[in-house]
């Protein structure tokens, strides 16, 4: 049975104190692709691009990863409440 790796890139508020949305990209990020072409073989990888989709708090992945851009002060604190969320459903 593989093991399962969810990568998440959080997406930022607007100033109304919304999630941006959109329904496509332009000029994707490319971290994740890049660690999973690395990862080896027997991990089954999801990447949830948040900008774009929702994110599944009711995942079965062994990992969560995140994508953060600390200098980015939205883009921190989105990552930390997705984390908070995720580690919530850990008990």
């Amino acid at each position: 049975m593989n093991k399962k790796i969810l990568f998440i890139q959080p997406t930022i508020y607007d100033c109304y104190g919304e999630l941006i949305k959109t329904n496509r990209l332009y000029v994707p990020p490319l971290t994740f692709p890049l660690i999973a072409a690395l990862t080896p073989s027997g991990w089954e990888i999801n990447i949830c691009l948040e900008i774009i989709e929702d994110i599944s708090f009711d995942t079965d992945a062994d990992i969560i990863g995140l994508n953060v851009m600390a200098f980015n002060m939205d883009d921190a604190r989105r990552s930390l409440e997705i984390a908070l969320e995720f580690k919530k459903k850990e008990r």
